[in-house]
């Protein structure tokens, strides 16, 4: 659903650029979730860059398989390499479907605020942030 909500200018299935982008804001929309009583589906753990969940890139392989999300490598020259995760067709489909259910809209709803207030903050703005509203999951380097 976060790869298929709006970004900040309103686009609908704007892809996640990078991997650290893509576990804040799985993050931020699952602690949102949580907020408004609804079970977590990733557990998050202290890491570097922050909340970090090992289980999210298991699932976003699994989501690939199927072929509901598309993972795209490019190579920078300044900034190395990065991934995008994108939503195919078939993947909008399945989200479009789901939507229509009245609970999963609800979810879909704050997910949607979540991708829309983060989605434009530059990366390293994101993760401050979550250092300092989250700080129990920073974990210093040795």
């Amino acid at each position: 659903m976060l790869l298929y909500a709006p970004d900040s200018s309103g686009t609908l299935n704007s892809p996640i650029k990078g991997k650290t982008r893509l576990q804040k804001e799985v993050f931020l929309a699952q602690k949102a979730l949580e907020d408004m009583g609804i079970k977590r589906k990733y557990g998050f753990m202290p890491y570097f860059l922050g909340p970090f969940s090992r289980q999210l890139y298991f699932d976003m392989k699994w989501l690939e398989k199927k072929e509901l999300v598309k993972e795209s490598t490019y190579f920078m020259d300044e900034k190395g390499v990065y991934r995008e995760f994108r939503l195919t067709d078939k993947g909008t489909r399945e989200v479009e479907c789901l939507i229509r259910n009245q609970e999963i809209k609800k979810i879909y709803d704050i997910v949607s605020q979540i991708k829309r207030k983060y989605s434009n903050m530059q990366l390293r703005d994101l993760v401050e942030f979550t250092h300092q509203e989250f700080p129990g999951y920073m974990h210093s380097r040795r």
